[in-house]
């Protein structure tokens, strides 16, 4: 490697955000890289702030910088769960939980995506899930039927990544809901959290009912688009589409 960085790779941004963040310091990291493949070898997708975490927790004594974002914390979690490297993860968890009040509700949604299927296999992502799914109820009977609000929960655009609408998240976390996954709720929480079920209930039928001209992208290839009476005369003709009435 030398004393200069290598040029930027189009798969990763890691090696421009080394030279941004460690400048002064790149001789005595690229000589660090070459003695850890791992690290040489590792791609972090995220920000420099993000890449700035691992770069201190790996070759500094001193504590990693602050995690200043909600989406900052997001990023740390991917990338420390993907490595597993146990004291960031535990880092970005705590954080998440700090910042989870001042967060954006579809932010919310993409960190449910994110842990929703490991919740019962790693320890501290159910500890996460715990706080995630109370904030996520409180938010979701806040904001009422008012499906498709610019930054609520309950729209379109936070269920969908990559320009397809992520149903099986949209499930999850409908069928969490309706499990009686805290025992220590009181009378008022538990009014709560039917009430939020009812919603998301609702939603669903919003979502699915569409017309098919108005359907989330990637819906109708799963088999949920909607097809009232009057556009299909029997359930034959599109047996795909009248079971998926069922799912709910």
């Amino acid at each position: 490697m030398g004393g200069c960085p290598p040029s930027k790779s189009k798969e990763t941004n890691r090696y421009s955000c080394h030279r941004e963040i460690l400048e002064d310091q790149w001789s005595f990291l690229s000589e660090k890289l070459e003695k850890n493949p791992t690290m040489y070898e590792m791609k972090i997708e995220g920000s420099s702030a993000t890449v700035g975490v691992i770069l201190h927790h790996f070759y500094y004594l001193q504590s990693v910088p602050p995690i200043k974002s909600f989406w900052e914390a997001l990023e740390l979690l991917k990338v420390s769960h993907q490595y597993q490297i146990p004291k960031l993860l535990a880092l970005a968890v705590d954080t998440l939980i700090e910042k989870m009040d001042l967060a954006e509700s579809t932010q919310l949604v993409k960190l449910y995506g994110l842990i929703h299927q490991l919740k019962y296999k790693i320890q501290i992502f159910y500890k996460l899930w715990q706080v995630l799914v109370i904030n996520m109820t409180d938010r979701i009977v806040n904001e009422g039927n008012r499906f498709d609000a610019s930054g609520s929960i309950l729209c379109v655009e936070s269920f969908t990544e990559d320009g397809c609408f992520r149903f099986e998240i949209l499930q999850g976390l409908y069928h969490d809901l309706k499990q009686p996954w805290d025992a220590e709720l009181n009378d008022e929480e538990k009014t709560k959290q039917i009430h939020a079920v009812q919603v998301m209930s609702c939603f669903k039928d919003f979502v699915i009912k569409r017309p098919l001209n108005s359907q989330p992208p990637g819906l109708a290839q799963l088999g949920l688009a909607y097809v009232c009476p009057c556009q299909a005369s029997s359930p034959h003709r599109h047996p795909a589409r009248f079971a998926a009435l069922h799912l709910y």
